[in-house]
């Protein structure tokens, strides 16, 4: 789990885009999302998958966030299924899956186009992204709310790394009987929160120490008009899509 979230320097055409642009595409796509047929739930999926594998994080880390996204759905599948089967309505098997499955598949998708934007963005260019789109909002802390937002996403993977040390500490002092569950959250959620109390203590110091005001704003780069012209086509096609202006197929 700590891979997701975990940006590293690539080449690549999708490193090289705006974030600015790419969150406007994922903005658009959740928009258009709920639209799709099967058929086009089932492309765009295997389409995100192929970036992700070959043109986002690597190999390694692509696959890692795909049987990510996969297991993820599996256990809501589970979960699902389950449901139906024991509803007073008494669904079969083919039935629930059948019911879920479109649902099911647009999550994937909405998943799979959120570990490719994050895998290739970097946490500044997020924050820049998130002050760009809420900064004409009235009375709204545009600043404060990047801010937290790239604090959060970047302190994600550093949350599931202290989960593990605690996992691992309290293997060493012993297991614990599976009949006793509370004793084995207090073991893991005690020390888990002192750490993230210390971790957040220092990044307050941090922050203080190098000056840190609200009143500020982010560095935007100038935005290439080739990078425009084919996120606009994109979106059009996406938002054309989302309010019938395209056929299906």
């Amino acid at each position: 789990m700590a891979v997701i979230l975990t940006y590293q320097t690539r080449e690549g055409f999708l490193f090289r885009l705006d974030a600015r642009l790419k969150l406007l595409m994922l903005m658009s796509l959740s928009i258009a999302v709920f639209s799709f047929t099967y058929c086009e739930a089932v492309i765009c999926s295997l389409g995100l998958i192929y970036l992700l594998l070959f043109h986002g994080p690597g190999k390694k880390n692509g696959g890692l966030l795909v049987l990510s996204a996969l297991r993820f759905i599996l256990f809501l599948s589970v979960i699902y299924v389950l449901s139906g089967i024991s509803s007073p309505e008494g669904n079969s098997l083919l039935q629930t899956i059948q019911k879920a499955g479109p649902f099911l598949l647009r999550l994937l998708l909405l998943i799979l186009a959120g570990f490719l934007f994050t895998g290739t963005t970097a946490i500044a260019d997020i924050r820049g992204a998130a002050f760009t789109f809420t900064r004409r909002i009235p009375f709204f802390p545009a600043s404060i709310v990047s801010l937290m937002f790239s604090v959060t996403v970047s302190t994600i993977p550093l949350f599931f790394t202290s989960l593990r040390k605690s996992r691992e500490a309290l293997l060493c002092r012993g297991p614990i009987p599976w009949y006793r569950p509370l004793r084995r959250i207090k073991a893991l959620v005690f020390p888990l929160l002192t750490r993230v109390i210390r971790r957040s203590d220092i990044l307050t110091d941090s922050l203080i120490s190098r000056g840190y005001t609200t009143d500020r704003s982010f560095l935007l780069t100038k935005l290439d008009k080739r990078q425009i012209a084919v996120s606009s086509a994109i979106v059009l096609l996406l938002l054309g899509r989302a309010f019938s202006i395209f056929p299906s197929f």
